[in-house]
């Protein structure tokens, strides 16, 4: 099999293993995987808290982001804060009846974690997350400059 296709299976298969971890999680709280991943997001990047960022970084369609977040805010689990500097930037806020979410998103995230890393020496683990990190940002250039990156 050659490297691309088996980098795309690879995706494939670990994209398919990260939302089978949250499968409990959505039927307990009767939730979306876009909920998920919105909460995921907030939480894990308390610095990014707006409906742009997660567009932005998770790259998933604007109008989507836009109905999870009101399905969520419905859910009494975020709400929305005008920027005091700046009226345009609407900021999301996890509230506390989000708590119990994500503590489970958590858990199914660091259970992920382990299926990915199970027999793989810390040093290994490092070595894929420094090559991770190059390839993504030769993946990032490469939508925004062609293909090619050029």
């Amino acid at each position: 099999m050659n490297l691309a296709l088996e980098m795309l299976n690879n995706f494939r298969y670990t994209s398919k293993i990260y939302e089978r971890s949250f499968s409990e999680i959505r039927k307990k709280y009767d939730m979306t995987q876009l909920e998920v991943d919105i909460l995921a997001f907030l939480k894990n990047n308390p610095h990014m808290d707006t409906a742009s960022d997660i567009v932005r970084y998770r790259m998933l369609p604007k109008a989507n982001v836009s109905q999870g977040v009101e399905l969520l805010i419905q859910k009494e689990m975020l709400v929305r804060r005008t920027d005091p500097c700046d009226r345009r930037r609407v900021h999301l806020e996890l509230q506390k009846e989000a708590e119990p979410v994500l503590e489970g998103i958590l858990e199914a995230q660091r259970s992920f974690g382990e299926i990915l890393f199970r027999g793989i020496p810390e040093d290994e683990r490092e070595w894929y997350l420094e090559m991770s990190h190059r390839i993504s940002e030769n993946i990032q250039d490469g939508l925004e400059n062609g293909k090619n990156g050029k």
